[in-house]
């Protein structure tokens, strides 16, 4: 990875009432044992916030992830080396409630509620937008790790359009998403 600048002009990192014998239940949550707060805004605009509570015995955490409006292109430099295209256009937005448990010997990871949207999405080469997408929107999606279960409602796409051109060498897409050669 290189020539990648990420500027988070605002970070919060809270943690309020730390008790490292508390427990604390889903049952319980106005609990504010250990409860943590992560908040970080980065340059274009967009806001990443953690809030939850753990307890370290048995391993518990509890909370939610809200990722909103983060732009796409300036996070492409990390993944550039994978395809011809370059990412000019896109915003995240990504909601989850999110579960930590020490299960016995296992740690297990769920996941739920989750509500994902990409939107204005714009690949190009270096002439012309070639795929767009107005928004994707993946629905109440799932996770459980110890029962291996991925789940998501709907997945709805709005607005895709693709700018190609067929000639004797095949479609010219296939080109511009195949791995960069290195």
């Amino acid at each position: 990875v290189t020539q990648t600048t990420l500027d988070y002009p605002q970070l919060s990192i809270e943690l309020s009432d730390l008790d490292t014998l508390a427990n604390i239940s889903v049952e319980d949550a106005g609990n504010d044992d250990n409860r943590y707060t992560f908040d970080m805004t980065t340059t274009e605009g967009g806001n990443i916030d953690l809030t939850g509570n753990f307890q370290l015995s048995p391993l518990s955490v509890d909370g939610q992830l809200a990722l909103h409006n983060i732009a796409l292109p300036p996070l492409w430099s990390l993944s550039d080396n994978l395809i011809q295209a370059s990412l000019t256009e896109g915003k995240l937005n990504f909601d989850i409630r999110y579960q930590v448990a020490e299960k016995g010997q296992d740690i297990g990871v769920t996941l739920t509620n989750g509500v994902l949207t990409l939107s204005d999405i714009v690949l190009a080469d270096s002439a012309k937008p070639r795929i767009s997408l107005s928004k994707l929107l993946v629905q109440d999606i799932s996770l459980d790790t110890l029962a291996k279960q991925v789940k998501a409602t709907s997945i709805t796409l709005t607005k895709p359009q693709i700018n190609a051109v067929y000639d004797d060498s095949g479609i010219d897409l296939t080109r511009l998403l195949l791995p960069k050669s290195t």
